[in-house]
């Protein structure tokens, strides 16, 4: 018989410098707070100078920094003494300008973010969800591991991924009545210990109809098919290239007949509240999240493809690995 399991949640809102107000930070924590606590901060820097394909060194420091945090709280609700040290800022900025792991609660800007000037503000808006649990829960084939996780973890994760999908679609309602516009979050991230899954929101902030489906996915193959040494710190669905590739034919779908017009722009950034003409919707593959724009842009409409994930291993190696190649 399984222990009882209450997994303990943090959220963490990480915003573009382009999109970050003290208002707009403030909604979001009254928007979220009866999911979880829930923290905002921004990373800096120029969208369009930020290369898509950085952010390894940081990623390897947030996590490590993340396990050695966990290591030392004593229970499931330590961790959260950790995370918004002097004036209610999220503790744990990692690369705030070099890739290091620097706090700086003193303003307002630090957030256990992975990659910040370092990839990060390629990557747009991100929300972050944290799970904490005492027990083994994620090694997929461990019987106790999976008691846990289809008794307490699989029914309490598909509550809140339900309450997150909900929120974050009511969000950008709320915005438009107020005449706001629409707020984008481009990545959704679930963090499990030492791993962490990011989703690529779709439009509207929408999230994956197999949201459920695709971390159950992941544990599977983390334990049957991705290298056990180093381990897996992050797997991004879809990889970042595989997310290029969709984006470039949604546009070159939407060009009009006549090759030399330019596609509109129809994905307001961040709530501006009307479109960005300045943003260039005709970028090659690999340069979606970097292309040359002030803010972040929407996420894709229509269902994307998640099957081909970017995995980043705790050695820095990065590669595409193909989920229904494995899964079949």
């Amino acid at each position: 018989m399984s222990p009882r399991i209450h997994p303990t949640l943090l959220l963490h809102a990480d915003l573009h410098a382009q999109c970050y107000s003290e208002s707009l930070a403030e909604t979001l924590k009254r928007t979220f707070l009866y999911i979880a606590p829930v923290t905002v901060a921004m990373h800096g820097g120029a969208y369009d100078d930020a290369p898509a394909n950085k952010g390894t060194d940081s990623v390897r420091e947030a996590v490590a920094l993340s396990g050695a945090r966990e290591a030392a709280a004593p229970d499931e609700g330590a961790g959260a003494a950790a995370i918004g040290a002097a004036n209610g800022a999220s503790a744990g900025a990692i690369g705030a300008a070099s890739g290091a792991a620097v706090l700086d609660a003193a303003n307002g800007a630090g957030a256990a973010a992975i990659g910040v000037a370092n990839g990060a503000e390629a990557l747009g808006n991100i929300l972050r969800l944290k799970v904490k649990v005492r027990y083994p829960y994620w090694e997929a084939g461990s019987a106790e591991a999976d008691e846990i996780w289809e008794g307490s973890l699989r029914p309490w994760l598909k509550n809140i991924l339900y309450k997150i999908g909900s929120t974050l679609e009511g969000l950008n309602r709320a915005s438009d009545k107020k005449g706001e516009g629409p707020f984008h979050f481009q990545w959704l991230e679930l963090q499990f210990g030492q791993l962490t899954i990011a989703l690529a929101l779709c439009q509207g902030n929408a999230l994956p109809k197999d949201t459920q489906a695709l971390v159950e996915e992941v544990r599977l193959q983390c334990a049957q098919s991705l290298p056990q040494s180093p381990l897996p710190l992050l797997v991004r669905l879809p990889s970042r290239e595989s997310l290029d590739a969709q984006a470039f034919r949604q546009r070159l779908a939407a060009m009009p007949a006549d090759a030399s017009s330019e596609p509109a722009n129809t994905a307001p950034p961040c709530n501006s509240g009307k479109n960005d003409a300045s943003a260039d919707d005709s970028v090659p593959p690999g340069s979606f999240y970097a292309a040359p724009g002030p803010k972040p842009q929407e996420g894709l409409a229509g269902s994307l493809d998640y099957s081909l994930w970017g995995i980043e291993l705790a050695d820095g190696t990065r590669f595409e690995h193909d989920s229904k190649a494995t899964s079949a």
